[in-house]
């Protein structure tokens, strides 16, 4: 499956960044909820890091510094697998950078949730159907065919 973000739809970005850069990019397309909930794509990323740390020579790059950056919920995985990294005793990005990450997994009320009351782009029951998928709840059958619409 695809989503928004694949590499597909960033690869024009990243192949000019690297060129300019002079540094590779590894974009890693995680598993995503509902088929894939919580601790899923955030394992995969832990995974995927432990495998670049072993093979940099064979990606081009002495990893002298490692740049993690994510948008949204890759903001919030990048957060989190920093979290897991110190825990398992890996080497640490010297950089995180989350780009608006998603940081209120609960589903509670708070001022920004409070504004998605009236946005017509992502309902909060959208939103909490989302979250609820992420933490492994099974979403309502509406939900999961405004998904596959979506992916379409």
């Amino acid at each position: 499956h695809t989503h928004t973000h694949t590499h597909k739809c960033l690869q024009f970005y990243l192949r000019t960044w690297t060129k300019h850069l002079k540094f590779p990019i590894v974009f890693i397309d995680y598993s995503l909820a509902p088929e894939a909930p919580f601790p899923t794509a955030l394992d995969e990323i832990v995974f995927a890091y432990s495998w670049i740390l072993k093979n940099l020579k064979q990606l081009g790059t002495t990893g002298e510094k490692i740049v993690f950056i994510g948008d949204s919920a890759g903001g919030n995985l990048i957060v989190t697998a920093a979290m897991k990294m110190k825990d398992f005793g890996l080497r640490l990005p010297d950089r995180i950078i989350p780009c608006y990450p998603v940081t209120l997994l609960r589903t509670v009320v708070s001022p920004s949730r409070f504004l998605t009351l009236t946005d017509p782009i992502l309902p909060i029951g959208i939103m909490f159907a989302c979250l609820n998928a992420y933490n492994g709840k099974v979403p309502s059958n509406d939900v999961i065919e405004f998904w596959k619409e979506t992916r379409r």
